[in-house]
């Protein structure tokens, strides 16, 4: 139970951060568009702060009194840190009148919170970087397709900006199949190290969800069955629970 526990805290700290990685992007980026800065809190703001009790909630479940020791805890807490100033700046009007200020900050949360991600996936998992070398690029990657699925959230819900999500819906399934490809290569030396060997079924679990979560998703918006809000919602659950499943399985190989 208390694996199972770490595991969620952990998925669930990944796409806090990976959420506050997007906005951090997102508001860089709209500091080059004419009348950019003024949509700002719409989305923004909402997000660093759901990123923020995402990061922090899941940091603290998983790692309990070490949720902000060592490297990853300080690059942690640095994302915080920006991103809380950066939702400060954002309400309080400062896009408007230094954008280049807010626009540093924001490309700082993104390099705080990537750091933050990798620091963490190179010392939890199984503790054997040169078994999986692709360990840290996963956990990168499910932390920006989870992030980038809440994004799309708030995006529908503040802006409804999604129409029918086709397009957001393709793009998770992208990431997720480009996801799925990196879990099922770096599964390869897995195989090779375990005795007995996982069986096929639990091998296909966590690409599985990572594709056939967002395209289901994709069908359903095509139908138009359902509306965006909640195929959105579909596939962002789908590579949580991929998310949530890859750190299990880490953390039931690190037991001795």
């Amino acid at each position: 139970m208390r694996s199972t526990g770490m595991a969620l805290g952990g998925a669930v700290a990944a796409a806090g951060f990976g959420l506050l990685m997007w906005c951090g992007i997102t508001t860089a980026l709209l500091q080059l568009r004419p009348g950019g800065a003024s949509a700002l809190s719409l989305v923004q703001g909402p997000g660093l702060v759901l990123g923020l009790l995402l990061a922090a909630g899941g940091r603290l479940a998983a790692q309990r009194t070490r949720a902000w020791h060592g490297r990853s805890g300080l690059l942690a807490a640095g994302a915080a840190l920006a991103a809380c100033v950066l939702a400060w700046a954002l309400q309080f009007g400062v896009a408007l009148r230094d954008p280049n200020t807010v626009g540093v900050l924001g490309v700082l949360l993104v390099l705080l919170a990537f750091g933050a991600i990798a620091a963490d996936s190179a010392t939890s998992g199984d503790g054997d970087a040169r078994a999986r070398p692709l360990q840290v690029p996963i956990q990168l990657l499910f932390a920006m397709a989870t992030g980038l699925g809440l994004l799309y959230l708030l995006m529908e819900q503040r802006l409804g900006a999604a129409g029918d999500g086709r397009l957001m819906l393709a793009t998770l399934l992208g990431l997720g199949s480009v996801l799925a490809l990196c879990h099922v290569v770096d599964g390869q030396t897995e195989i090779a190290r375990q005795r007995p060997a996982p069986s096929l079924r639990q091998r296909a679990r966590v690409p599985g969800l990572l594709v056939a979560g967002p395209a289901l998703a994709l069908v359903l918006a095509l139908s138009g069955w359902l509306p965006a809000m909640l195929t959105l919602a579909t596939a962002t659950l789908a590579l949580l629970a991929a998310s949530l499943l890859d750190r299990g399985a880490s953390r039931r190989r690190a037991m001795p």
